[in-house]
């Protein structure tokens, strides 16, 4: 909620492009998320939340390619 308001005065602020640079901000961090390989089962699901919790406040669901990823990087672990 904090970012959408950010992102929201930005963009009064620096004008209609401002929105713009924020979308590929938040693309490339969505993607950094999505790849991030967790060292642990702890950090694993901590991963699994934050999705979770992205998509919820968005309102929005993964691409098939991301969510194999996602489903890939949260494999088991020994």
């Amino acid at each position: 909620m904090a970012a959408q308001r950010a992102a929201e005065t930005l963009r009064q602020e620096k004008g209609r492009w401002a929105g713009d640079v924020i979308a590929l901000d938040e693309a490339a961090a969505r993607r950094d998320v999505v790849t991030y390989r967790p060292a642990d089962h702890r950090e694993s699901i901590e991963k699994l939340v934050y999705i979770a919790a992205y998509l919820i406040a968005r309102r929005k669901g993964l691409e098939e390619g991301e969510m194999a990823t996602v489903m890939e990087m949260a494999g088991p672990f020994g």
